[in-house]
């Protein structure tokens, strides 16, 4: 079982390889309560494009290691900066039941979006 400090350490590592590679120092791990089943950093620089969030591509990568069996325990994100709402829609489809992350995504993270939808009224 991963601890939350432990999980976000290995998506800060996980970041850390993006950066390095001159990508967004974002990083994302899905794990259950046994093992990793994805871990991906933002790749818009490598892929040309900007729907290649972090949590989006190891949720993906969960995914395709669950296929349709179940998780050996509950499946939690975690991410150094919290998820935006359409990789939230992707965790709760997935079925994530914890999400853990490090820093708010002021603006366009869904804690931000109140401030988003009061503006618009």
């Amino acid at each position: 079982m991963f601890s939350p400090r432990d999980a976000l350490a290995l998506a800060l590592d996980v970041a850390r390889e993006g950066m390095e590679l001159g990508e967004m120092p974002i990083g994302a791990v899905v794990f259950d309560d046994d093992r990793v089943l994805g871990r991906a950093y933002t790749q818009e620089r490598a892929l040309g494009r900007r729907v290649v969030h972090a949590d989006l591509q190891a949720i993906l990568q969960a995914d395709e290691a669950l296929g349709f069996t179940r998780a050996s325990g509950e499946l939690t994100l975690a991410v150094n900066l919290e998820p935006c709402l359409m990789c939230m829609g992707a965790a709760i489809t997935l079925g994530v039941t914890r999400v853990w992350f490090a820093e708010y995504a002021t603006g366009t993270g869904p804690a931000g979006m109140r401030d988003w939808a009061r503006s618009l009224t």
